[in-house]
């Protein structure tokens, strides 16, 4: 199969078929992450944190560095951690 078979689709079955590998893995990669979520909680970041010498101080640093070059995905990871819309506004603002 050429390599740009997915980039470039010359049919319409082959247009169907690169919408459907799209949609298989963005299920896949949800289905991925919600285990992810169900098994690592805040409680655990912050725990490996402190065990590898992250203090606050540290991860307020880590904090800001995420939220200045991927505000989106800063966002993102919070919402992952499960926190409250209003626990991640506050530790956002903080990080600007």
């Amino acid at each position: 199969m050429h390599p740009h078979f997915f980039l470039y689709p010359t049919t319409g079955s082959q247009f169907i078929s690169c919408i459907v590998v799209a949609v298989i893995s963005k299920i896949e990669l949800k289905n991925r992450s919600q285990t992810m979520q169900n098994q690592v909680k805040i409680d655990n970041w912050v725990s490996m944190f402190r065990q590898i010498g992250i203090d606050d101080e540290a991860a307020m640093r880590w904090h800001r560095l995420f939220e200045s070059r991927y505000p989106e995905s800063h966002q993102s990871f919070l919402e992952w951690l499960g926190l409250c819309p209003e626990k991640i506004e506050e530790i956002r603002t903080r990080s600007r």
